[in-house]
């Protein structure tokens, strides 16, 4: 059927009469040239502008969009602006296209859309921490998944750094936060998504790199361990109080609480305060690691923060505290693992919190006195530089790549400070000496 044996003046009321049929038709509009509605078999009914692409001579049918979405007015008018941008030689089937396309790359440049489908991926492969940085972006930056990646700005960024500031954030920890942010700007770059970082050439905040060392005084050990040991005599109370009830209920009671240690948490802790281990490398530490002959640990370059394999020779009591936790765990891979999963811990949070509180260490607003299990590592170090050992001696121990990172220790060594006193003092002994004879020689 030809265009004038199916055309009609396209109102609401004549749409809405027009019949289901068993095949598509279309309905040609009186009013404007090339506009039609498309109905389909299925009831949908759709708009479309036919034209003629002059570079082809072809004949083209653009559709604009549904009746439901549109009026007849609408498309009369939006038939009309492309018609125009036909005859100024537009083809704009495939000027759709292109917009599409460029719709998509847009939204995938956005920072939330980088984040989670494209960085979150390789992360997982490429990154250990990859779970606890995603998560402080997750929580940080959500405000800016919708913008796209070069619109996180240096000033922007600014901006957000001045509030944190006001917030009382230390600037260490600002900028631990603007480097996670950045890295992933840096990571959209080589993957092509963007051609620069917007973030290149950003500046931290100024961080005092030898500000005290938090360690463990001997009295706040002994308030550490005296409560560490309270919080499982506690755990033992509990679960016989918990097993009676049981039995007064004539159900079968749990496992009492008879080893050396009641969880998991002593262990942990007695373990980092004599190895200095980081927490990470306490949670990926395996039974594979322990050398029981030579009394030391391995810290695998997989499971620690700089990749780098070091080994750790075991103080006396890091090697009882293992040998006895063997005893109760032997059906791990894992030397710790959750009690109720069996996989690895991410957390002691909770315990750890209520062993400081309780040991008189939980001041999270007094850094002098705030006491953090990463702390346990800057006691085991700064021990042992007290007790005079070399400060490479101690880096090998840690870990650091390099001996900047262990510097920080270094003003606790007893005779370094007056040792170069001490030689200042004999040089000046031995000027003033040299001066005294001189002038007794030319007395005489």
């Amino acid at each position: 059927m030809g265009r004038s044996h199916n055309r009609q003046n396209l109102t609401n009321t004549v749409i809405s009469n027009l019949i289901i049929k068993d095949k598509n038709y279309k309905v040609w509009d009186e009013g404007q040239k090339g506009l039609y509605l498309l109905v389909s078999k299925t009831g949908t009914k759709t708009y479309y502008v036919s034209y003629i692409l002059p570079a082809t001579k072809r004949r083209v049918d653009y559709k604009l969009g549904r009746e439901t979405v549109m009026t007849p007015a609408e498309a009369r008018k939006e038939a009309r602006v492309k018609l125009g941008e036909v005859a100024k030689g537009v083809d704009i089937q495939q000027q759709r296209i292109l917009d599409r396309q460029a719709e998509r790359q847009s939204r995938s440049r956005t920072l939330g859309v980088f984040v989670e489908q494209i960085y979150l991926p390789w992360a997982k492969q490429h990154r250990k921490s990859w779970e606890g940085n995603i998560k402080r972006v997750r929580a940080l930056f959500t405000g800016w998944f919708n913008l796209p990646l070069t619109d996180i700005t240096v000033k922007r960024v600014t901006e957000w750094r001045t509030r944190q500031l006001a917030k009382g954030l230390k600037p260490s920890c600002i900028n631990r936060d603007v480097n996670r942010l950045s890295g992933i700007l840096t990571q959209a770059v080589e993957m092509g998504v963007i051609d620069e970082s917007p973030l290149r050439g950003f500046k931290k905040l100024k961080v005092d790199q030898k500000k005290r060392i938090r360690y463990l005084s001997d009295d706040e050990e002994h308030r550490l361990r005296a409560s560490l040991m309270a919080r499982e005599k506690d755990l033992r109370q509990r679960r016989d109080r918990f097993n009676q009830w049981l039995l007064d209920r004539h159900k079968p009671p749990l496992e009492r609480l008879d080893g050396e240690f009641a969880d998991h948490v002593r262990p942990m802790v007695l373990l980092a305060l004599n190895t200095g281990m980081r927490i990470g490398e306490i949670f990926n530490l395996q039974w594979k690691h322990i050398d029981w002959s030579n009394r030391s640990i391995t810290v695998d370059g997989q499971g620690s923060k700089n990749g780098q394999t070091r080994h750790i020779a075991m103080t006396d009591e890091a090697y009882d505290v293992l040998r006895k936790w063997r005893k109760q765990n032997t059906a791990h891979l894992l030397v710790f693992c959750s009690p109720k999963t069996g996989d690895k811990l991410d957390n002691i949070n909770s315990a750890w919190t209520s062993v400081r509180e309780t040991a008189e260490l939980y001041a999270p607003y007094d850094p002098d006195l705030h006491f953090r299990f990463h702390d346990l590592r800057h006691s085991f170090a700064s021990h042992l530089v007290m007790e005079g050992v070399d400060l490479n001696c101690v880096r090998e121990l840690l870990g650091h790549e390099s001996i900047d990172m262990t510097l920080k220790y270094a003003h606790l060594a007893p005779k370094n400070k007056e040792t170069a006193i001490n030689a200042l003092n004999k040089r000046l002994q031995k000027r003033q000496q040299s001066e005294t004879d001189k002038g007794q020689l030319l007395s005489e």
